[in-house]
């Protein structure tokens, strides 16, 4: 955050805003935003390394806060019809469980059935370099 700080006060163009620290998990109106405000949103590398309730959390605000036709991205390592490849993605994902037994990368099906329940598609897959994937959903 201490980054973003430097970059929204130090910006010549003044157009970024202070960062803030939110709980995906909340309302965003809790946070001031309004329904349907939103113009997108980008979440990289938190829904492996969260509790799954984190990632209801995020696509349930994200359908709820963004602009109709607006867009989500989201960044990380994923599985595919319950295969998780290659196997660094396998030991990576053992490792996140051992962590924490709520942690776990998980499969694009289950969040496809999420996005589908928030008025979200997935619209596109963008293979990543070090086996992560950027994932695009479009609020209908």
């Amino acid at each position: 955050m201490k980054s973003i700080s430097y970059y929204a006060n130090n910006c010549p163009t003044k157009n970024i805003f202070q960062p803030l620290l939110i709980d995906i998990q909340n309302k965003l109106s809790n946070y001031g935003f309004e329904e349907d405000s939103i113009d997108y949103m980008f979440n990289a590398n938190m829904i492996h390394i969260s509790p799954f309730e984190c990632t209801i959390g995020l696509f349930e605000n994200a359908g709820t806060y963004l602009k109709p036709e607006a867009l989500m991205i989201t960044y990380g390592p994923y599985s595919k019809d319950g295969v998780l490849s290659p196997e660094s993605n396998v030991a990576f994902n053992a490792s996140l469980k051992a962590r924490n037994p709520l942690w776990g990368i998980r499969d694009i099906n289950d969040l496809i059935k999420l996005g589908n329940e928030n008025n979200l598609s997935l619209i596109d897959t963008v293979e990543m370099p070090a086996n992560n994937m950027t994932l695009i959903w479009k609020k209908e």
